[in-house]
Parts: structure tokens; sequence; C-alpha cells
């Protein structure tokens, strides 16, 4: 299932709400709606596992009569409940899946979700970056290890490739696409090789 579905739940869940009368719980959920569209083409699996954050849920509790994520959870596991029991198991096992992820975010107001999952994903990009220029940098003496890392780095998104490719080449602020960023690290690395070998190393 692609965000995008998922966000169809949400505004379902939305509509439900509002005509219960809580319209503030209805709000909280368009506005999680909007932020969602952002990312409306990716996967919805994994997408809100939780991430170690230094925020602790106690920090939320000041915005409790905000609709807060654990009850979200709970809203979307009964909604795949009720999809398993009209024989769509697989879509039912999905928001399962998703509620369960979710309930990890606890206190969480609705409205902040987004913005801490974008926060804890930008961390763990970050990192991954930081983690295959060292990877690279450590093996470029090593033509067969050193391509290893370049094939398993091809497996990534564009968002991480390009970066990788700046911090190791260390000539341009960004590449145009995938390969072009594959072909600048490949390139780099035969031409420190060259170096490494006037210099006896």
């Amino acid at each position: 299932m692609k965000i995008k579905a998922f966000a169809t739940v949400i505004e379902a869940c939305a509509e439900f709400f509002e005509l219960c009368g809580r319209n503030d719980h209805a709000r909280d959920l368009t506005e999680f709606v909007s932020a969602l569209k952002r990312h409306a083409r990716r996967d919805l699996p994994g997408f809100f596992t939780p991430h170690s954050r230094p925020s602790a849920d106690s920090v939320w509790e000041q915005e409790s009569s905000r609709l807060q994520v654990k009850h979200l959870a709970k809203a979307i596991e009964s909604a795949g409940q009720l999809l398993t029991a009209a024989g769509v198991a697989a879509k039912g096992q999905e928001l399962a899946t998703v509620a369960k992820e979710l309930s990890g975010h606890g206190h969480v107001p609705v409205h902040a979700l987004i913005e801490r999952v974008e926060a804890a994903q930008e961390e763990a990009r970050t990192a991954a970056i930081a983690e295959f220029v060292r990877r690279l940098e450590a093996a470029q003496k090593n033509r067969e290890q050193f391509e290893k890392i370049v094939v398993e780095l091809s497996s990534k998104s564009a968002d991480i490739v390009g970066p990788v490719a700046v911090g190791y080449v260390q000539g341009k602020a960004k590449y145009g696409s995938k390969p072009k960023a594959l072909a600048a690290i490949r390139d780099k690395r035969f031409e420190r090789a060259r170096l490494f070998e006037k210099m006896g190393e």
C-alpha cells in the first residue's frame, strides 16, 4: 500500500470523527493528511517505524487535548480488522502492521507526527551518507572492495547517492543523476589510485 492510499483511510477517519462531533480531532487528521501528501508515492510499510529520538513522550503531554497517535493507531487497527473480516486479508494485515508502528509514537500528537518522522529519517539519511563516504575512503586502495561498496551504493536512492559522491569526490556541489554520481565516484577512485602509484603507496 502506498502512502496516498493510506491517506484516504485517514480521511475516512476524519469524516467519522466529524460525524461524532469531534471537529477538533477531525481537524488534526485533516492536517495530518495534508502533511502525508508530501510522501504520497512512498510505500506505507516501515514509514512510521519509530526511531530513537531525544523527545520523550512527556514533552507531548502538554498537548494532550490534541488527537494523539496512540488513538489513531487503535482506529487504524480496527479498520484493518474490518478489512480482514470482509475478506481483504492482505490490506487488513498492512493496516495492522502500520497500527503497530504508529503505536510506538505514543503520546505524540497526530499533527506533529510527520515532522517527527521526517526528522528521524533525515538523521538516518545523513548518517548513511557519512558512513558510505567513510567506507569508500577506507577502501579506495582496494579496487575490488571499493567496487563492492559502489555496487551496494547504487541500490540506494538518489538523495543518498548524490551526497555521497559530493562527499567523496570533493569537487561538485551536486550531481544531476545517480549514474553521473556513481561514475564520478569511480573516476575519483581511479584518479587517486594513479596518485598512490606515483607516490609508491
